[in-house]
């Protein structure tokens, strides 16, 4: 039997402006895939394979025709279950790629109505990075986000890092799962809804 593993090796929060830093959070995951960085490299950049395996994620398409390109731009939308139902849109754009790394800078696009309310031009800025690197078995897939989000509390802050934490991870496990030829079923799927969905 194949050896997985996941890793989280780091998460902070910076609670309070530091020079002309705003207030952010980071999270940091590692998984383990029995594939190539060729084959795992698609799945990172391909609007409609990023729905796949991201949890929360409604819907995801190039803007404007561009395509898998540094400057190449997604609108990735995504949906909160339960009863405080909302929906996100979030265009990301690629800053850096090659054969092993990805950087995507998200920007937001639309708010709709929930729990958190924040107006399309604001400072929300979030970076996600991506290294494939060689392992005993397959590739090392490790994945890093920073957020920034102005006027959230420290508390909610912090909430925010443990959640999304909890979700890279399930995330990065679904995408093992995809490209090891495995199938997320129905539990999984059940269980994964109470993620907090967030753009990768």
């Amino acid at each position: 039997m194949s050896q997985t593993r996941h890793s989280v090796v780091r998460s902070t929060v910076t609670t309070k402006d530091q020079g002309n830093r705003l207030p952010s959070y980071s999270t940091e995951a590692t998984v383990l895939i029995r594939r190539p960085p060729a084959e795992i490299m698609p799945w990172l950049v391909t609007p409609t394979l990023l729905s796949r395996w991201i949890i929360g994620a409604r819907e995801a398409e190039w803007v404007d025709g561009s395509g898998p390109v540094v400057g190449g731009q997604t609108r990735l939308v995504l949906t909160t279950s339960g009863q405080s139902q909302s929906a996100t849109s979030l265009v990301g754009q690629i800053v850096e790629l090659t054969d092993d790394r990805l950087v995507r800078e998200y920007r937001m696009d639309w708010f709709g109505a929930g729990p958190v309310r924040l107006d399309a031009g604001s400072a929300y800025q979030r970076t996600v990075s991506y290294r494939l690197s060689p392992a005993a078995g397959g590739t090392d897939l490790t994945c890093a986000q920073v957020t920034t989000i102005p006027g959230l509390s420290p508390k909610v802050l912090k909430m925010a890092t443990r959640s999304e934490t909890r979700s890279m991870v399930r995330s990065l496990a679904r995408l093992r799962v995809r490209l090891e030829g495995g199938r997320v079923g129905p539990f999984r799927w059940l269980r994964d809804s109470g993620q907090a969905p967030q753009a990768l």
